[in-house]
């Protein structure tokens, strides 16, 4: 399992996980990651902050 931070195109910041790099790619190129803020399927990841 991986946990991505993620980015809409909006701005907002959202996680998602995934079962491993591939799944993130398949859905991402699916359109099947929307901000659940806004709904934009337009999302990057972006790096994360360490605890």
């Amino acid at each position: 399992m991986i946990i991505y931070d993620l980015r809409c195109k909006e701005g907002h910041k959202f996680e998602g996980w995934f079962k491993d790099r591939g799944a993130f790619e398949k859905q991402k190129a699916d359109a099947l990651i929307a901000c659940p803020v806004c709904g934009s399927a337009d999302a990057t990841v972006v790096p994360s902050s360490l605890a």
